[in-house]
């Protein structure tokens, strides 16, 4: 079982002017910490300074937390040095002090090698009984533990059940999950990594950043371990979520649940690159021997060869991994006997699980929508017209974890009613992906007519877009967005060359994101059908951006120019009065 899942703090130490702990404070920190959400604390890591304090202030402050912590959330003690003995002897006067696990840094100074650095962690195991995390951070110990050392204690030692990976080397992380599988739990220490490794399968983070904003790193790991399925799959009682041991879980209540429809839902949620369809069996091989050859029986039929991993995180269960694999794939040969193994390149692998709560059997993976849990990354404000562009930028910056509010201008009678539906429905298919979108829709009849009776017929368009983006950046700023997206792509009309975009930039002054600004229209449109909006984009409604188009519009404005044009005209009022009568439409899958 997991230490913990979330967002540990790696707690300071506070100290008196005197340099003795401030056990007042301490105790502060501790509920702090606690009100704030964090999922464990660790304490007298590398952040808590123990290598500035004696042996008997490190065991006094471990008590302190403990008593304070009152068994809310986990503790665990930081108890790592470059004598194993002392680690051994530490550690276990940490046990009786009643933490719940250890954080065992590499030896430093040294250099160990990885025989060495196995030997070291091996000792410290057989000799506690407390689970372990190891702690990697060569940028400080010298000492790198390598993945294939890493795997190897999680798979040899049931105790040691974690690593606190701070090499900073995102490369060496993708290659311990692999090596790893579910033995060890991976934990970011690192808190500008957080996200790229929980995409790798990480379970949590033990964080600096947790000591001034416990709540914010706590909501944003579980966003993305939990939120965004859970999310997914709103609206209906059919499925149950459950994470444990590194996994995310989405059950069927009812034996007639649709599948296919959960499976869709799953697959549109950004974060998951991958998941499996899996039938569950009792953890007795008879059982998972049972439920194999029946539910692999559509996998296999059509199959020539095959091969079958295991993967053993109850180290309880009596067969190790590659018996499990030898006695299944004995089971499989036996009911499908036009069958051969090829374990090098099979037309199907067949991987059988052993979990704390049950055994999973399944061959084959589901493609995920990929990229970054929505609201990961924070809020974003979309300009959405009707046309094809605009809902592929909104989809691909909540693929990059924005969570999106849209702004849509309208003006009747020049635009239709059906014009703004058509929006709505687009924003609903976009909404599949990135979830609840809230729609403000701006009335802009009046300011168009002004832009038509006041400007120069050549900057109509520069002069709207710089009015749409100045009314989008208050929307984004009272909607605690930080951004501003539009669907603009260069060169590829008049208002989206370089000058004129540099003219519309000069509007605001916040960061827009253009994420479509390099890709040419086909490339555009390829997106636009992978998600389902081309057909609803190309329908005949038009948007206010095709009303009042100038003949021949200005490519390369002058903005002394525009600008000039724009406060002649003065649109200070009837900005405010659009802004105060906006329609505001809510949005969900």
């Amino acid at each position: 079982m997991s230490l913990f899942k979330g967002a540990g703090v790696a707690l300071i130490t506070p100290f008196n002017e005197d340099n003795s702990v401030n056990y007042g404070m301490l105790r502060t920190l501790v509920k702090r910490q606690i009100d704030g959400g964090t999922d464990a604390i660790i304490v007298c890591g590398t952040t808590g300074e123990p290598a500035t304090m004696t042996e008997e202030e490190k065991l006094s402050v471990i008590k302190c937390v403990v008593d304070e912590t009152a068994g809310q959330i986990p503790v665990i003690a930081g108890t790592g040095a470059n004598c194993t003995q002392n680690v051994i002897d530490f550690s276990q006067k940490a046990e009786k002090l009643g933490v719940d696990g250890l954080l065992v840094v590499t030896p430093y100074y040294n250099k160990a090698t990885q025989n060495g650095l196995y030997a070291h962690y091996a000792a410290i195991a057989g000799a506690v009984g407390l689970p372990i995390i190891m702690y990697n951070v060569p940028s400080r110990t010298g000492c790198n533990i390598l993945p294939q050392t890493a795997a190897r204690l999680g798979r040899d030692f049931e105790n040691i059940v974690g690593i606190k990976e701070a090499s900073g080397n995102i490369s060496q992380v993708a290659k311990l999950k692999k090596l790893a599988g579910n033995d060890l739990d991976i934990y970011s220490g690192n808190d500008d990594q957080v996200i790229p490794i929980l995409s790798l399968g990480g379970i949590g983070v033990i964080s600096v950043l947790s000591n001034v904003m416990p709540a914010a790193v706590h909501d944003m790991v579980m966003e993305y371990l939990n939120g965004n399925i859970k999310s997914a799959l709103d609206g209906g009682d059919e499925c149950k979520v459950i994470s444990a041991q590194s996994t995310i879980y989405v059950e069927p209540v009812y034996d007639d649940a649709d599948i296919e429809d959960i499976c869709d839902r799953i697959s549109k949620v950004f974060g998951i690159v991958a998941f499996h369809r899996a039938a569950v069996a009792e953890k007795t091989m008879e059982s998972i021997s049972e439920v194999a050859v029946e539910y692999l029986a559509d996998y296999l039929d059509t199959a020539k060869t095959f091969k079958v991993e295991a993967k053993r995180s109850d180290k309880k269960f009596p067969l190790k991994s590659p018996e499990i694999s030898r006695e299944m794939g004995g089971i499989i040969l036996k009911h499908f006997n036009h069958l051969t193994v090829d374990v090098h390149n099979p037309d199907v692998q067949v991987t059988v699980e052993i979990r704390d709560f049950g055994a999973y059997i399944h061959a084959g993976v589901v493609k995920g929508a990929g990229g970054v849990p929505v609201g990961t990354s924070g809020n974003g404000t979309i300009l959405i017209s009707g046309g094809i562009d605009s809902p592929v930028a909104a989809w691909m910056m909540a693929k990059r974890g924005l969570r999106l509010n849209a702004v849509h201008f309208a003006s009747p009678p020049y635009t239709s009613q059906r014009a703004e539906d058509k929006v709505v429905r687009l924003l609903k298919k976009v909404s599949a992906y990135a979830g609840e979108i809230t729609m403000y829709t701006v009335p802009f009849t009046e300011i168009q007519e002004r832009i038509k009776n006041n400007c120069p017929e050549e900057l109509f368009t520069i002069i709207m877009r710089r009015l749409m983006m100045q009314m989008s950046e208050r929307i984004a700023k009272d909607t605690k967005s930080s951004c501003l997206i539009t669907g603009e792509s260069l060169g590829q009309v008049a208002s989206q060359t370089m000058q004129a975009i540099v003219t519309t930039d000069e509007a605001t002054d916040m960061v827009v994101f253009r994420p479509l600004i390099g890709m040419d229209k086909e490339e555009i449109i390829q997106i636009s059908r992978k998600i389902d909006t081309f057909e609803t984009s190309i329908e005949p409604y038009e948007d206010c951006c095709t009303v009042f188009t100038p003949k021949h519009p200005r490519t390369k404005p002058v903005l002394k120019r525009v600008k000039d044009a724009q406060e002649k005209a003065n649109f200070d009022e009837l900005i405010e009065t659009s802004l105060n009568s906006l329609k505001v439409t809510h949005i969900n899958p």
